[in-house]
């Protein structure tokens, strides 16, 4: 595990974008980022992984306000957020795909959110699909019964039960907070402290 160290906040939150020939999608992202910020003090820092769509001439020119790091290669996920996470100086790192937007009040709940849960490390939102439908926003871990069920698709007949709907926690109350085994990519954020006692993401994820 490389040695992670971090330096004093200087913003609310890091928001950071991992982008690779996203650019239609990353300029509502951005715009997203934007608005829902500007009441706090945030960077925000893009990471393109050596796009060919124009999406690094879209940033330059239309968000000159955001950092933008260039890869010459493809970095995938994990490499391309470690390449951020040791640039950021935010209070909180928000990881944020280029196809989620943050819907009103989002950011500033989810600061709010850890700045009163201290004992929380990473925390997840509730997504939601763009016609308002509920997407699965937090899961348990893989075991060889719960992945058993999902491919049998007892999952999807039978989402309210518990034993059934585990995997994805269909079952439960998505506007009540709760710990869990892990939140998908589209959108976390991230004590820094976590980070230094777990280190940075997998280079290869």
């Amino acid at each position: 595990m490389e040695p992670t160290t971090i330096d004093q906040p200087q913003y609310d939150a890091s928001i950071i974008i991992v982008s690779f020939n996203t650019r239609e999608v990353l300029r509502e992202c951005l715009l997203s980022v934007v608005h829902e910020s500007a009441n706090l003090r945030v960077e925000i820092l893009v990471v393109d992984n050596n796009s060919s769509d124009g999406s690094l001439a879209m940033v330059e020119q239309d968000f000159p306000e955001v950092r933008l790091i260039r890869s010459d290669t493809n970095l995938g996920f994990g490499a391309a957020n470690n390449v951020a996470l040791h640039q950021a100086r935010g209070r909180y790192f928000v990881l944020l795909n280029s196809d989620a937007f943050f819907r009103p009040g989002a950011l500033e709940i989810a600061i709010r959110h850890m700045d009163n849960t201290p004992e929380c490390g990473l925390g997840g939102g509730r997504l939601i699909g763009r016609d308002g439908s509920w997407q699965p926003s937090s899961r348990s871990f893989h075991s060889l019964v719960r992945d058993f069920i999902v491919m049998t698709g007892l999952a999807g007949k039978f989402p309210k039960s518990k034993f059934f709907g585990h995997f994805d926690r269909t079952w439960a109350d998505e506007d009540e907070p709760a710990q869990v085994d892990w939140v998908p990519g589209a959108f976390s954020i991230i004590r820094p402290s976590a980070i230094e006692k777990t280190g940075f993401f997998d280079p290869v994820s």
